[in-house]
């Protein structure tokens, strides 16, 4: 089998894909006929995200170019079954500057929460800035817009934000898909804190702009930093809420999260968020088994805390029952857990609370 002509060496941080079509592009290619050549050369198809294909596409390439290294080229599509949520393969996405420089697409596109450009602090672009045609892999061979033809080096960029900062933090950039795949996991509940059913927006982000994707995660991300935005957050969501009798049904929208042993920094960050606004509704209800569940205090027994608590409330008990369920006004929260000996890093001041 005779090599391609051309066999640019592979760079460390672009995607096999990338390369393949890189490829195409200095060879005089379309996309049509290296996936023609590819399916002749290894038999198996460009576009997969079957694992024995994939690698049978690696070797392939290294028939193509003798370059060995390709089979060191990261292969996001490789992963796509085990990470559905970390990739975005929907959008293709660039920055015109790096291309300006070397004319290589980063792997680093395809992360579905890369939606910036580190090295030039601009936001990353998906579509033509002057007919808005929507890139696709086409673009890597031509590196120019499919439906005017304006080049891709030319492209106009936007800036990013000092909040990027946050996204870098986040997801640190040397992680492992496995450790990002579960960070992802680990932010949906405060998505649903932000606007019900956002996560599915995150996910399902085709036809919504980058900019939009951008300021979005920006501000899942300054929830999941900033307890002060935590708390104003659980207050709109209880203020909104249609049912106000208990705070169970109060907070509904993300109640999943809150019970669930994979979201105790998300259990964790709520319950002194709410430890710290108790005071805004005093005549919520909660039961008693929420207070247990949120706040790990287990075998709260009700006639202690009665008694114990007795000196901050002489006219009333501070747990009581309804229908046969145990309860406590929103107002009692920090006595009740002072009392049971919870021990937050911020404990609000004891008063009478009435």
């Amino acid at each position: 089998m005779e090599k391609l002509l051309c066999r640019p060496v592979p760079c460390r941080y672009e995607a096999l894909q990338q390369y393949i079509l890189r490829l195409a592009r200095v060879n005089g290619y379309s996309i049509s006929a290296i996936t023609t050549l590819i399916r002749k050369v290894g038999n198996v198809p460009l576009h997969s995200y079957n694992k024995q294909y994939r690698t049978a596409l690696s070797d392939a390439v290294v028939k193509l170019t003798g370059h060995l290294d390709v089979t060191q080229l990261y292969d996001p599509h490789l992963l796509h079954a085990d990470h559905k949520k970390t990739f975005d393969f929907k959008r293709v996405k660039i920055c015109s500057l790096c291309l300006r420089e070397n004319g290589i697409f980063n792997f680093n596109w395809y992360y579905r929460h890369q939606l910036f450009c580190d090295k030039h602090l601009t936001l990353l672009i998906d579509h033509c800035f002057s007919c808005s045609t929507p890139f696709t892999e086409k673009i890597i061979i031509s590196m120019c817009c499919e439906t005017c033809n304006i080049g891709l080096m030319s492209m106009r960029m936007l800036p990013s934000t000092i909040a990027s900062i946050n996204i870098n933090k986040y997801f640190c950039s040397d992680q492992k898909p496995l450790v990002i795949s579960r960070k992802y996991e680990l932010l949906e509940p405060y998505f649903e804190l932000n606007k019900k059913k956002s996560y599915q927006f995150w996910l399902n982000n085709k036809d919504i702009s980058i900019n939009e994707l951008y300021q979005l995660l920006i501000d899942i991300l300054a929830l999941f930093y900033d307890q002060k935005l935590m708390e104003e957050a659980i207050d709109k969501l209880i203020n909104e809420a249609e049912q106000k009798v208990t705070l169970t049904s109060a907070t509904k929208q993300v109640s999943t999260y809150l019970h669930n042993i994979k979201y105790t920094d998300f259990r964790v960050s709520f319950s002194r968020a709410m430890l710290a606004i108790h005071l805004n509704y005093k005549t919520l209800l909660i039961p008693i088994v929420w207070v247990e569940r949120i706040y790990q205090s287990r075998g709260i027994i009700v006639e202690d805390i009665n008694k114990k608590c007795f000196k901050y409330n002489k006219s009333e008990e501070v747990i009581f029952c309804l229908k046969n369920t145990h309860f406590l006004h929103c107002r009692n929260l920090a006595m009740v857990l002072k009392t049971c000996g919870y021990k937050p890093l911020l404990f609000p001041t004891l008063t009478n609370t009435k």
